[in-house]
This record gives C-alpha cells, structure tokens and sequence, in this order.
C-alpha cells in the first residue's frame, strides 16, 4: 500500500470540483493500467491463467478514489506469498507435473518437505517507488489538464 498526495487538488477543485473528480479518475485508471502491466511481467507463466487473470478497477468510496489491483485465479494469494510446507493433493498438482515432465507424487512431496516459493509480483511492484511516481505522474497530469484548459 501507498500513499500520495498531489499539488494543485484544492486549486482544481475550486475551478471544477467535477472535472477534477474525472480527471482524478482517468488519471488513476491509467496509471493502475501501467502497475498492471507491470504485475503482469513480474507474473511466473505456466498456463498463463495467473497472468490473464491480473486486473484492476477504480472505486468511489464516499469522496474518495480507490484504486484496486488484484488477481482473480484462485491460486493467486499462494503464488504471491508462497506456502508453507502441506502435502497438497496430487490431483492439484497432477497438471503441472505432467506439463513439465515430473511425477506429481514427487512434486506434492517436495511441497510437502520445503512448501513453495513466494513470487510476490505484486508486492514487487506495489512497493517499489515506481508505483507511487507512476500514480502521481499520471493523476498529476490529469489534474493539470482540468486547471489549464
């Protein structure tokens, strides 16, 4: 999570406290567009399902703009942050073992010894100065439009 502020909010707000909510609102669309993006690359593939299912949305909550960025595979949370050592069923494995030539007994053993590595390719992104830049150069110059137009 971070936290950013931009220069002129008020001062737009007077001019046009619409235009400005708008603008704020393409501007943080279109930077959550770039973290996206940027997700999407840090992203392990092996179906490609957990790059696919990377997306965003921008929210009103009461007078404020919220920008989500999340995953919608189920596994996601377990590719971010890794697993502890468990003996997943086999089944749940069977595929990717056998897509990468490997009996999936022993990979649901080897998970079961050492669990799995966290990828955190949104932590990498989402906590990286390179998010909140990106936030505020494009909410920035959103805004700049809506008070120099």
């Amino acid at each position: 999570m971070f936290d950013w502020s931009v220069k002129g909010l008020d001062f737009a707000k007077m001019i046009d406290p619409v235009a400005a909510k708008a603008a704020m609102k393409t501007g943080l669309n279109q930077a959550l567009t770039v973290l996206e993006n940027q997700v999407k690359v840090e992203t392990p593939v092996d179906t490609g399902r957990l790059r696919a299912g990377t997306n965003h949305e921008v929210r009103e909550e009461g007078n404020a703009l919220v920008g989500v960025l999340g995953n919608n595979a189920e596994y996601a949370p377990h590719v971010e942050w890794g697993t502890r050592p468990h003996f997943p069923p086999v089944k749940a494995v069977a595929g990717w073992a056998r897509r990468h030539g490997i009996n999936p007994f022993l990979v649901a053993r080897a998970i079961a010894v050492r669990g799995t590595k966290a990828a955190r390719m949104f932590a990498k992104v989402l906590e990286s100065p390179f998010a909140s830049n990106t936030v505020s150069q494009y909410v920035s110059d959103a805004l700049r439009k809506v008070i120099w137009k």
